[in-house]
């Protein structure tokens, strides 16, 4: 009987507690991204900040350029960039690619801030957006699109398989 209620006890006490620092009860990695875009009325232009977290970039990094780059990297900023192009794309209303002007980057303890300008925006409204950051490394990513100056403000969600989205 004694055994019956040892057995009893572990199970329904040291087994849940086993199975609370089991990987079924960490939390799930949120993967995400999160850019504002603020249009600029005096430069004509679209100002943006893409914040992502430094580990999913630098893994993403590493992946693209088939070797290991981590924010101590000399030249993580010159990667970010050209990742950056590849990524974020947006197109005019007649289908004509924009150019992203780099500004720079900073970033804190997980979070990279990424700095950038699309010139020649005035028709912003009609443009359309990609936004595919991680995607391609991490298939639950979503990256959200905040268009900030706008009343009520406008969100373009992208997540693995969207392409191109209209502004509208």
């Amino acid at each position: 009987m004694k055994l019956k209620l040892i057995l009893f006890l572990f199970l329904c006490i040291l087994q849940p507690i086993k199975a609370f620092n089991s990987d079924l009860f960490y939390l799930h990695k949120f993967y995400t991204s999160i850019t504002q875009v603020e249009f600029n009325p005096q430069t004509k232009s679209l100002e943006c900040v893409m914040n992502v977290f430094i580990d999913d970039l630098e893994l993403a990094l590493s992946k693209k350029f088939n070797k290991t780059i981590t924010l101590e990297n000399v030249d993580f900023k010159e990667f970010t960039k050209k990742y950056l192009k590849d990524v974020f794309k947006v197109k005019s209303e007649k289908g004509l690619l924009k150019d992203i002007l780099w500004i720079g980057m900073e970033s804190d303890k997980d979070k990279a801030s990424l700095y950038f300008e699309i010139e020649n925006a005035s028709n912003y409204k009609k443009f359309y957006y990609q936004n595919e950051i991680l995607i391609s490394y991490f298939p639950d990513q979503v990256n959200f699109v905040n268009f900030v100056n706008q009343n009520p403000k406008k969100t373009l969600i992208f997540k693995n398989g969207t392409s191109f989205l209209k502004y509208e």
